[in-house]
């Protein structure tokens, strides 16, 4: 399993927290989003990772090559960064033929909440946060008999669980090459 972290984006409702620099390197105890993200797939066992960077690109080149032991970390540049995360992810679109993680480069998240993604027993999947309080601004997982039926901004009635995505999301080679297709479709 190969992990694809988007790590492309500008971030402009932070940039004043960030100080300018990628949302993927705020740090956190000391270590940045990304290395963190990166030791936690390490730890899960994931063995190979693509960083898609734009924003900030020398200094989240600089963050991956001081990347943990054990996992093998390559940077994809995505030039139109600006115009969203679908052409980073259009950017990794080769990695989209085995089964692969999607995740968003700024998130912290436990390591055992990477583990479990990983260790799913459910080929597709994505986390999600059922605690959280919807103001209407968050992509919604809306869920039905364990699938997701819909993702909608803010919420819907009628479901045993939503939940905002936390941007991770885990596909089996088949479906990663049907999101390829989609992706060829739109970009």
């Amino acid at each position: 399993m190969t992990a694809i972290l988007l790590a492309a984006g500008v971030g402009k409702r932070l940039l004043g927290f960030s100080n300018g620099r990628p949302k993927c390197l705020i740090e956190v105890g000391g270590k940045s989003l990304l290395v963190r993200l990166l030791e936690g797939l390490a730890a899960a066992g994931v063995r190979e990772a693509a960083v898609v960077v734009g924003f900030g690109e020398d200094a989240v080149r600089a963050a991956v090559g001081a990347a943990p032991h054990g996992i093998c970390v390559r940077c994809l540049s995505n030039p139109r960064f600006r115009e969203g995360a679908i052409l980073s992810l259009w950017t990794a679109r080769e990695l989209l033929d085995g089964p692969v993680l999607v995740m968003d480069a700024d998130v912290l998240c436990p390591p055992a909440m990477i583990a479990r993604l990983v260790r799913s027993p459910h080929r597709n999947c994505f986390l999600l946060d059922a605690s959280v309080e919807v103001t209407g601004e968050e992509q919604m997982l809306l869920v039905r008999g364990e699938r997701v039926l819909d993702i909608v901004r803010g919420g819907a009635p009628g479901y045993e669980l939503a939940g905002e995505s936390v941007g991770f999301l885990r596909l089996a080679a088949g479906a990663a090459r049907v999101l390829r297709e989609l992706l060829e479709l739109r970009v």
